[in-house]
């Protein structure tokens, strides 16, 4: 059955929120079947970059920081806010290097993901980095306050199948990472048998 899914029509939009931060607005909006949808709310934050950096032995390059939505301390990937003209790649590096003080000879730009596409339109633009090397100390703001540790690869997978990476978006950037990494290495045998 062939269906013509439409775009809403927003009707009215009131900002309720207006920070640095975050942003949220009160539509009322008339849905693809023209059904009124009153007091739906879009949030809007900075969309950021996040890094998968794994060193020439597998082993990932994380942060740990407190959260306090969750109020726990939460093992994630070096990641921060896409300044206004800043380019994706450009915030990644910039991150990488302020959180960890490394920085990397290779980059590739794995997908962006949306946050959660019902309310929100921020995305969060995943890359991976290889041939790392220290350069410099952390360069922290102050309002941040994270460690970081290198974690190998078997202790990287037994995390992501026992879900202690808990951040949607450190998951899918990992996994795809490990994905790509196991294709580059199918593509260097298959070259290699030639």
């Amino acid at each position: 059955m062939k269906h013509n899914l439409k775009p809403w029509q927003v009707i009215s939009k009131k900002r309720i929120v207006d920070s640095k931060w975050l942003k949220v607005d009160e539509e009322s909006c008339l849905n693809g079947n023209g059904v009124l949808v009153d007091h739906f709310y879009i949030e809007s934050r900075p969309e950021f970059a996040l890094i998968v950096a794994f060193d020439q032995d597998k082993n990932l390059l994380v942060v740990k920081q407190y959260r306090h939505g969750v109020q726990h301390v939460m093992t994630e990937l070096p990641a921060g806010m896409i300044e206004i003209d800043e380019e994706p790649m450009h915030a990644a590096k910039r991150e990488l290097l302020e959180e960890t003080g490394y920085e990397a000879e290779a980059w590739t730009h794995l997908f962006d993901l949306a946050e959660n596409g019902n309310d929100s339109n921020r995305h969060a633009h995943c890359f991976m980095a290889s041939g790392l090397h220290r350069v410099a100390e952390q360069q922290l703001d102050d309002t941040e306050d994270l460690t970081y540790q290198w974690i190998p690869y078997d202790e990287v997978v037994r995390m992501l199948r026992t879900g202690e990476f808990e951040q949607a978006f450190v998951n899918a950037a990992i996994y795809r990472a490990i994905d790509r990494m196991d294709h580059e290495m199918e593509h260097q045998t298959d070259l290699t048998k030639q």
